[in-house]
């Protein structure tokens, strides 16, 4: 019996440890995975720029619209996509916010298409898609915070989207908590399939 029991905890004690080990891989495969996507760059024009929502208020957005803004300015598209919903604690729809702040910019809001039912990153690229159908637009670029390009360069492959990725500058104070979250959100799509 305890010959049984040694041989059980044993074998439990190899499941835990091998699982730790796998885990530690994953997650700095995944953490590769964003810095490499880092380093990606738009270099050709494109039909439009799709800008993902992010919290208002932080400075994480502003740095994306700024990115997006650059590029319509040096003429790599014409057209601009921006995309949220309303989150809970947010005054405005992420998409409004974006197209105002554009426009404050000098960039004509009849060059702006608004997407705001979206409430995931995902659904971001998924509803943006059909506004690119609509507009016969066939391909963007995407501009997101450095260390969101890799998922966002995935989630656009999925959805047969043609893109380039345009990563901008993250804000100072989340140098471990962005990074951190997209590996967990990566390694989240490599064990589910899905993001």
């Amino acid at each position: 019996m305890k010959t049984a029991m040694n041989t059980f905890l044993f074998a439990f004690l190899g499941i835990i440890v091998a699982f730790a080990i796998s885990m530690a891989v994953l997650f700095i495969s995944s953490f590769v995975l964003i810095r490499l996507g880092e380093k990606t760059e738009a270099k050709e024009k494109a039909d439009c720029i799709l800008v993902p929502g992010a919290r208002i208020g932080g400075r994480a957005l502003d740095f994306r619209l700024n990115g997006a803004a650059k590029l319509y300015e040096n003429g790599f598209a014409d057209k601009i996509i921006v995309t949220g919903a309303q989150g809970e604690d947010e005054p405005t729809t992420e998409a409004f916010y974006m197209a105002n702040y554009l426009v404050e910019k000098g960039i004509p809001i009849e060059d702006i298409f608004l997407e705001d039912e979206s409430t995931s990153t995902y659904e971001n690229f998924a509803f943006s898609k059909d506004i690119m159908i609509s507009q016969g637009f066939s391909d963007t670029i995407i501009v997101t915070n450095d260390y969101h390009a890799y998922r966002c360069g995935k989630m656009a492959e999925l959805l047969n989207i043609k893109a380039q990725i345009q990563p901008v500058q993250k804000p100072k104070g989340i140098y471990l908590r962005g990074p951190f979250r997209e590996t967990l959100a990566v390694m989240w799509y490599y064990f589910l399939n899905k993001f």
